[in-house]
């Protein structure tokens, strides 16, 4: 599966963030006021781990391809700073650009 593939499956999901609650016999996974789906404890023992995993990769699929993307990006311009004879200092600023970056959309996830 590709980048872009995971992108247009997340896309076209419901909007998150989505939230995880737990009732007597269910977790239950929300966005908003909006039911999206629940976790029966009768039936899957891990339900709480599932349902709060499912809940966080609305958000965190997203950022990850957003980085994965700005890793790939921020690496072909190192490349070319590279090939170019560029100055280390030059590429210090390109890493720490990128550093800087990546942080900011991780930062989705928390």
């Amino acid at each position: 599966m590709t980048i872009d593939q995971i992108k247009a499956t997340a896309e076209a999901a419901t909007e998150g963030p989505w939230e995880v609650t737990e009732d007597k016999d269910s977790w239950i996974i929300t966005s908003g006021n909006q039911f999206l789906f629940y976790l029966s404890k009768v039936f899957w023992e891990d339900c709480e781990a599932n349902a709060k995993f499912a809940a966080l990769s609305r958000t965190a699929v997203p950022a990850l391809c957003e980085a994965i993307e700005e890793h790939t990006n921020m690496t072909k311009m190192a490349r070319s700073a590279f090939a170019k004879d560029c100055k280390i200092v030059e590429l210090m600023a390109i890493i720490d650009n990128f550093d800087a970056r990546i942080d900011k959309i991780l930062e989705v996830v928390e």
